[in-house]
Order: C-alpha cells, then sequence, then structure tokens
C-alpha cells in the first residue's frame, strides 16, 4: 500500500509539467498546419497532406490556399486534390498549390485531409506558404511554416508487435499484483 501512494505522489507531480506543456502549446497554435504522410508507390513517393485552419476571423481573414515549394525542377506528377477542391502546380516543377473548395475558404478549426502529389524524389520536409484574404478580399500571406519531417509510413513487423504485446501483458500482470497487495 505504501508503495502504491509513493507512486500516485510522483505520477501527480510529474502531471503539472506535462499539463503546462500542453497548455502552452494549444495557446502557441499556428494560423495553419499541415499534416504530411509519405508511402513509397512504385518508384515514387506519394505526399499526402492534412490542411487545417486554426485561425479566428481576425487578424487574418480566411485561409484559401496552401502552396508548398520545391526544389527547382521537382516535376511532380499527379498532383490531386479532395473533391470539390482545387490544385495547380507550376510546370516548371517549384510549387504546388491547393486551395479551398468555397469562397470563403477552409472551415476554421476544420481539418481537411487528402490533398496529394507523387514525385520520384524524397523530401526530408516542404516549406509552405498559407495565403490568407483580408475582409476587402485582398490576397495577403500571412504565414510561413515547413511540414514536419517527412518520412515513409512504416509498419511494425510481426516480431516487434509480438514484443509489444508481451511487454504489455507483463506490465499489466505486475500492476494488478500490486494493487492485490
Amino acid at each position: 500500500m505504501f508503495w502504491h501512494s509513493k507512486l500516485n505522489k510522483h505520477l501527480s507531480m510529474l502531471a503539472v509539467p506535462v499539463l503546462l506543456l500542453m497548455a502552452h502549446g494549444s495557446m502557441q497554435a499556428d494560423p495553419a498546419t499541415v499534416a504530411s504522410l509519405v508511402s513509397v508507390t512504385g518508384p515514387n513517393y506519394l505526399y499526402d497532406f492534412a490542411i487545417t485552419n486554426n485561425t479566428s476571423m481576425d487578424p487574418y481573414g480566411e485561409l484559401v490556399s496552401v502552396d508548398f515549394s520545391l526544389p527547382a525542377g521537382s516535376s511532380p506528377g499527379a498532383v490531386t486534390a479532395p473533391a470539390g477542391n482545387g490544385e495547380v502546380s507550376d510546370p516548371s516543377g517549384n510549387f504546388v498549390e491547393f486551395s479551398s473548395n468555397n469562397v470563403s475558404g477552409f472551415a476554421v478549426g476544420v481539418t481537411v485531409d487528402g490533398f496529394q502529389f507523387t514525385s520520384p524524389l524524397k523530401f526530408a520536409s516542404l516549406p509552405f506558404t498559407a495565403n490568407y484574404l483580408n475582409h476587402a478580399e485582398t490576397m495577403l500571406t500571412t504565414f510561413n511554416a515547413t511540414t514536419s519531417p517527412l518520412t515513409p509510413a512504416s509498419v511494425p513487423e510481426p516480431g516487434t508487435l509480438g514484443l509489444l504485446a508481451g511487454a504489455s501483458v507483463l506490465l499489466f500482470s505486475r500492476i494488478r499484483s500490486l494493487r492485490a497487495r
């Protein structure tokens, strides 16, 4: 019983810094976030993006498009967007633009997934620019960032899954035996 109360005390002490870090991160959210996933399709890499508009109406206005800057000569192939959304790629291969499906832009707080392009090149990360319209419908570019490092999606091997399952069972049985005391 003494060990259990000591563990609770340490866990509660750990909770305070974790909650502070979570609150700090939520207070400083970027106006637009782009989540990325890369998979290998034959000789090419498939880049799949989810765009989230984290702003309110002010001061940015409406998020209408996100442009990805590509290294010169990247020549992306098969640029696609979810139904109703737009996509454009530069013929020289220097950028890909994805736009929202309506005049009022990406809805605030909503994530739209399925913006994709293929490339024979593997990118470590991609810079992007979130383009906004102000209330006078004049384009303002207000936010530049870079996607998180792009790594091909991987599936754990069966041996790794077995190891994780075994460790979970041992941990669960240990906790259960401590509670029984």
